[in-house]
């Protein structure tokens, strides 16, 4: 069963048609789910019928339900529901919509920017989920729009890498549309650069660009693959901090860090929320934080669940979004 699933994971993104690729990706998740949760409600079960025969209540009516195969049917029976709502919320892109003040001048009364990360193109989002978020994206008609990291990972095909060329070539946006590297871009091992390039988006790779005449945006590489010290590369780009300062961070780490560097704006992305049920406490042992908004100083942080997932077509609780942020200045 678990080289079926690993073979399904490895090998749908490849498939160019809708079937059998779809039935692979729904098969994949289901197992994964199912095998996964199932385990753990077992060893959950199991637990407490070994506590109640230790205190010698065998004979109750719940030790005779809890045993019963009936039980064991109804366990595998939840693990299949909880794999077809994640697979279908997975699906449904939402819009999650921010205010943010920085407390510095610009000469701009406001911004409106659209950030999105982890679309994990194949597994997360197809072709017809490119067109959505394209299609979403110019609905809100942004000032900006910032992809902050893992958009490639093992299973995008490069059919799906140039299908992406071509949906977000269409994306409008008044000041461009920015790149900065995930921690999957980097596993893959070659410079996918050039499918963003070719869109007409502007890679930012341990960079810096001045957008809307003074404000500054900062895309770092992953922290993965040794992104630079923030302090360094605010001094090479001679950045004004005593202007409104964006940074593109995948990995929502380092941002006590970020913020005394003088940013006043942190978009990260890399968690996806809570992608599996009863993940969120390891996940956030491992990040400053794991969803939302959170104040470090001055500098506001905002982590999107991401517009996909990795691995397995599945999310929940999570949501896949796309970021609006509405920026004002003082």
């Amino acid at each position: 069963m678990a080289n079926l699933l690993f073979c399904m994971m490895g090998n749908y993104g490849k498939i160019k048609y809708p079937f059998p690729a779809l039935p692979m990706l729904f098969t994949a998740a289901a197992t994964f789910v199912i095998l996964g949760y199932s385990a753990f409600l077992f060893l959950a079960r199991d637990t407490v019928v070994l506590v109640l025969k230790l205190i010698k209540r065998s004979d109750s009516s719940f030790f005779r339900a809890l045993s019963s195969w009936k039980t064991s049917l109804r366990i595998f029976a939840a693990t299949f529901i909880l794999s077809v709502i994640g697979y279908i919320n997975m699906g449904i892109l939402r819009v999650n919509e921010y205010s943010v003040n920085i407390a510095k001048p610009s000469v701009n009364e406001k911004l409106e920017i659209v950030f999105l990360a982890d679309a994990h193109i194949g597994t997360g989002a197809d072709r017809n989920g490119l067109n959505e978020i394209t299609e979403k994206i110019n609905e809100m008609a942004p000032d900006a729009v910032f992809l902050v990291g893992d958009f490639f990972d093992e299973n995008t095909s490069e059919e799906n890498r140039r299908y992406m060329t071509e949906a977000f070539s269409q994306i409008e946006a008044r000041y461009g549309v920015y790149f900065a590297y995930g921690n999957h871009e980097g596993y893959i091992g070659e410079d996918i650069s050039g499918y963003f390039e070719s869109a007409g988006i502007t890679v930012l790779d341990d960079k810096a660009v001045t957008i809307a005449e003074d404000i500054t945006v900062i895309g770092r590489k992953d922290l993965s693959a040794g992104a630079r010290d923030i302090e360094s590369l605010i001094s090479e780009y001679s950045v004004d901090t005593e202007k409104p300062v964006i940074v593109l961070n995948h990995q929502p780490r380092g941002l006590e860090d970020i913020s005394e560097s003088g940013a006043d704006l942190t978009l990260c992305g890399h968690t996806h929320g809570e992608q599996f049920p009863l993940t969120k406490p390891f996940v956030a042992m491992a990040n400053d934080m794991v969803y939302g908004t959170k104040e470090y100083g001055n500098m506001t942080a905002v982590t999107t669940s991401g517009a996909g997932g990795w691995g397995v077509h599945f999310k929940f609780p999570a949501d896949s979004e796309l970021v609006k942020i509405t920026l004002s200045f003082e």
